[in-house]
């Protein structure tokens, strides 16, 4: 009996550590795509390459091959999981952070929609730096230093950053951003009733 419970045991934990090797390769392939912006459909092309190298190289390996999972909506999913554990990551980083610094750059796109580029900058204790795009904020029509104010407030509050910890605000020269940086200090000491 306890062959028997042995010999399943060792079979789950083989075809759970197949299926854990076969998950992981179907992250790192979304992730390739995602880095050079691949549509998520190129999933299924790439699958037909590898089946065709699978068969031709090692047939008795080609169900591994033939599980990994690169459907258009596998890809959207995993690249949507992986964002989320990058955006977690930079939030902890930023979390750590004992002061930081902003740098905003706003311009228009080809639709007339404002974009504007909030990146983050900031020192740990052990004064490892982070520098990390922490948002990209999109508003149609004319933009104002207060729409631009509010939006940082708003990836601030995100990040868990406190404006005492502030050291500096750095902007692209847009008239539209004249005034952001008074403003923003302006708005942060009223906030603190300072």
């Amino acid at each position: 009996m306890i062959r028997v419970f042995e010999s399943r045991k060792n079979l789950f934990t083989s075809k759970f550590a197949e299926n854990e090797s076969v998950t992981r390769t179907s992250y790192k392939i979304v992730h390739r795509m995602a880095e050079r912006g691949k549509p998520f459909t190129d999933g299924k092309f790439i699958k037909e390459c590898m089946m065709e190298a699978a068969n031709e190289l090692c047939p008795e390996k080609a169900n591994f091959f033939e599980s990994i999972s690169l459907s258009a909506t596998s890809v959207v999913r995993r690249a949507e999981e992986l964002g989320e554990n990058i955006a977690l990551q930079i939030r902890q980083k930023a979390r750590n952070s004992q002061w930081y610094s902003l740098a905003l750059d706003e311009s228009t796109d080809l639709s007339s929609a404002s974009q504007l580029l909030v990146f983050i900058r900031g020192v740990n204790l052990d004064f490892q730096i982070t520098e990390e795009l922490a948002s990209v904020c999109s508003t149609h029509g004319r933009t104002s230093g207060e729409d631009i104010f509010m939006e940082v407030h708003k990836t601030l509050q995100d990040y868990n950053l406190q404006w005492n910890q502030l050291r500096g605000v750095t902007v692209d020269g847009g008239r539209n951003m004249a005034g952001v940086k008074t403003g923003l200090i302006r708005k942060q000491l009223e906030d603190l009733q300072l």
